[in-house]
């Protein structure tokens, strides 16, 4: 599956932003809130992980710049490193 983390912007605003994405047969889009805090998660067979993987350069861009991570490291994990 692929993750990211977004910052600021609510469940329903990012959905509704992305629902006008098409997505491949298998495939769904996940949401996660602890509000400011909305991850982001697409999953689907791994027959699907072309389809994905571009459609992931869509969800990335609608996201913009609200999205402070990608990955599953966690934010305390994210910001240790770029302290570093």
């Amino acid at each position: 599956c692929l993750r990211l983390t977004t910052f600021g912007r609510s469940e329903s605003d990012l959905a509704q932003s992305l629902d006008t994405l098409q997505l491949p047969p298998g495939v769904t889009m996940g949401y996660r809130s602890s509000m400011p805090i909305i991850e982001l998660k697409l999953t689907g067979p791994a027959s699907e992980e072309q389809a994905m993987e571009k459609l992931w350069l869509d969800v990335k861009r609608v996201a913009g710049q609200s999205v402070i991570f990608e990955g599953t490291e966690g934010l305390p994990a994210q910001i240790s490193r770029e302290l570093q």
